[in-house]
């Protein structure tokens, strides 16, 4: 379920060629998941409290992902990521 007094999270560029930067505003780690179409997790990743991470997403063939970035329990932010 969705925190709305969470503060904004931000993912970007989209689409991308493999490198994405993730911004937020937390003192909590927060972990990325990557899903295919099919609904298999196909990358995760636990990131450390920033207000900007670098992540290098390798191996994934080009189409379309579903990113879910959450902390605990609580999805903080969803959607589409396409890697091209």
């Amino acid at each position: 379920m969705r925190n709305p007094n969470e503060s904004e999270i931000s993912l970007y560029p989209n689409p991308t060629s493999g490198l994405v930067y993730i911004n937020y505003n937390s003192d909590k780690l927060i972990t990325i998941e990557l899903f295919d179409v099919s609904g298999r997790l196909v990358f995760d990743k636990l990131l450390n409290p920033s207000k900007k991470q670098e992540l290098k997403i390798e191996g994934l063939k080009h189409g379309i992902y579903l990113y879910r970035l959450i902390n605990a329990e609580t999805i903080l932010e969803s959607g589409k990521l396409v890697i091209e």
